[in-house]
């Protein structure tokens, strides 16, 4: 027998049959009492990817509540179809389902439905209130703070919120990351990115970058000084994994990673840039996420910007605000990087956060004021008043007589992609390694003599 689609159901007959996973399930509980469930409730997905609200009322718990389990698929038939209302709605399907005594429920195999039914949306459309108020919505984030509970009761029922503060939160590879707003520290967060970025990274300079031989996560402090042009500053993705989608044509897209069709495929973020410290430059990818911190504009409005303005641009004017940018920026060097001798690097967090960069910083002054040696042809048996007669030459790894410290894989931004890269700085400086300072300490010739 067939199976009816979660997109067909109307309340027109109560004979469906649908064949589905259950993506959530939770009990809610009676309004004066919350000790006592309510019902069950349920979220339903089917082999399309539609999703429909399910409801086992108190009297009925008995019956169902050992055959339905979150994550498990099952054929229901038999069910009652009801309007979708209330405060708020767990789909945005305009009926829910409603269990009888007469519903059956069977088990099933998971051919062809989906594991989670995660809505996801970004923050900007969020903050942008582009989402509606009614619908849930899923988002991936870090609780970066908690607040105090807000006493909500209006009767002798005891009603609390707790406000709590979200930091954007991702699932990152090598291909891709999500979107929206510049980092924030709190003290109360376990996991903070403090603690990303000051102690579980590895500190570097960018000249150090091809000379690391072991996969790691690293943080540089370092400024955006270019685009490469010749590649397109945006990709076409697919909405529920957000990898890159290839047009077919008849408005089609297909998406490797799902396997299969997608008929919208919004455009997201991703630049190649330049950037450079003082020690040398290197080649970032940046996507969605880290430059909507920066533009607080989606690839998609951009676009929509452009067009509208009739401009026929291959790279928009409005990316300009990236360049002189300082960032702390924090990315992976993978296997790839290092068996493929591959020296680009996937940004996975920015920050400009002046207190974060400042710990940064100051953490990187206290390593190199260790790490200084001394070299010195002076002996030791020489009296100090001896001593105090010799001159001295201070090489600093500055300087241009400190040749033998040149990073000799690395080359001035000039040399760098010369075809592609949209600005430069006219700051740019040959790599030179900075971990240690060398100071010589010389006899003069009187000194010699003697």
């Amino acid at each position: 027998m067939a199976y009816t689609m979660i997109c067909d159901i109307t309340p027109v007959k109560e004979n469906w049959r649908i064949k589905v996973r259950i993506v959530g399930l939770w009990l809610a509980p009676e309004w004066n009492n919350p000790k006592v469930t309510n019902s069950i409730e349920m979220v339903l997905i089917d082999e399309k990817g539609s999703k429909i609200q399910a409801s086992i009322k108190k009297s009925l718990i008995e019956r169902f509540g050992r055959l339905v389990k979150d994550g498990s698929c099952r054929i229901i038939s038999n069910f009652g179809v009801v309007p979708n209302g209330g405060k708020h709605r767990a789909t945005n399907h305009t009926y829910k389902l409603s269990f009888y005594f007469k519903t059956q429920v069977k088990e099933c195999d998971d051919v062809g439905l989906s594991l989670h039914g995660l809505n996801l949306v970004s923050f900007d459309k969020i903050l942008k209130r582009e989402i509606s108020e009614i619908d849930l919505v899923d988002v991936i984030a870090e609780v970066i703070k908690k607040g105090n509970p807000v006493d909500m009761s209006k009767d002798t029922t005891p009603n609390y919120k707790l406000p709590l503060v979200l930091q954007d939160l991702d699932i990152v590879d090598e291909d891709d990351s999500h979107s929206q707003r510049l980092t924030h520290l709190s003290n109360t967060s376990t996991h903070s990115l403090s603690d990303e970025f000051l102690l579980k990274s590895e500190r570097k300079q960018l000249d150090e970058l091809s000379d690391t031989k072991r996969e790691c996560y690293c943080v540089v402090f370092a400024t955006i000084v270019g685009f490469e042009t010749d590649t397109k500053w945006y990709y076409n993705s697919c909405k529920q994994c957000n990898k890159k989608v290839d047009y077919e044509g008849g408005g089609k897209y297909w998406c490797i990673k799902c396997d299969k069709h997608v008929k919208f495929a919004p455009p997201r973020y991703k630049l190649t840039i330049t950037v450079e410290d003082d020690s040398g430059n290197s080649t970032f990818v940046m996507f969605d996420r880290e430059v909507v911190q920066v533009l607080q504009i989606s690839a998609e409005n951009l676009r929509e910007k452009i067009a509208k303005d009739g401009k026929n641009i291959s790279f928009p004017d409005e990316l300009d605000v990236l360049l002189d940018r300082n960032f702390l920026f924090r990315f992976h060097i993978s296997n790839y990087n290092i068996d493929k001798n591959w020296d680009q690097f996937t940004v996975l967090r920015i920050s400009d956060d002046e207190e974060l960069i400042k710990s940064f910083l100051e953490v990187n002054n206290d390593v190199e004021e260790r790490d200084i040696e001394v070299q010195s042809t002076v002996n030791s048996s020489i009296p100090l008043h001896e001593k105090e007669k010799e001159s001295t030459s201070i090489i600093c790894d500055n300087e241009d007589t400190n040749e033998g410290f040149v990073t000799p894989m690395k080359r001035p931004l000039e040399d760098v992609s010369t075809t592609g890269i949209a600005k430069k700085s006219d700051s740019a400086q040959h790599s030179s390694n900075k971990r240690k300072t060398f100071i010589k300490i010389e006899k003069d010739d009187k000194a010699n003599k003697d």
